[in-house]
C-alpha cells in the first residue's frame, strides 16, 4: 500500500466507519443503462442550518465520501448531471434523490461533492 492508500484506509476506519457517529449511509445511483449497480456507502453530509439572517444566500449543502470504488464513489464514475444520491434533507428524514451541482475539491482519499 502506499502513502494514500494508507490514509484512506483510516478514513475508512474513523470518519466513514458505519458503527461511528460522523458519517451516515446514503445510496449512490448511477445512470449508466444499468451497468454500475447502485451502490450504499458511507458519507459525511453536510446540511448547514437554514439562512435566518434574511440574505438571499445560504451554505450549500455537501457530501464526502472516499474516493474509492468499493467505499465510496470514484471522480471517473461521478457524472455531474446523473449521478444521483439519496440523503435525507435533515438527518433521520426519508431520503430523496439529490443532484450533484458541483465537485468541490478532490484527491486521492476524498471526494467533497456539493448537491441539489
Amino acid at each position: 500500500m502506499g502513502f494514500h492508500d494508507d490514509i484512506k484506509e483510516e478514513m475508512r476506519l474513523t470518519v466513514y466507519d458505519p458503527d461511528g457517529d460522523e458519517s451516515e449511509e446514503i445510496v449512490v445511483k448511477f445512470d449508466d443503462g444499468g451497468v454500475t449497480p447502485d451502490r450504499t456507502i458511507q458519507a459525511v453530509v453536510d446540511r448547514p442550518a437554514p439562512n435566518i439572517t434574511g440574505q438571499t444566500a445560504s451554505p450549500e449543502p455537501n457530501i464526502q465520501v472516499l474516493n474509492d470504488v468499493t467505499y465510496g464513489v470514484t471522480s471517473e464514475e461521478i457524472d455531474s448531471g446523473k449521478t444521483i444520491f439519496m440523503v435525507a434533507k435533515r438527518y433521520g428524514q426519508t431520503p430523496v434523490e439529490r443532484t450533484i451541482k458541483r465537485i468541490e475539491r478532490h484527491d486521492e482519499a476524498e471526494i467533497v461533492i456539493v448537491i441539489l
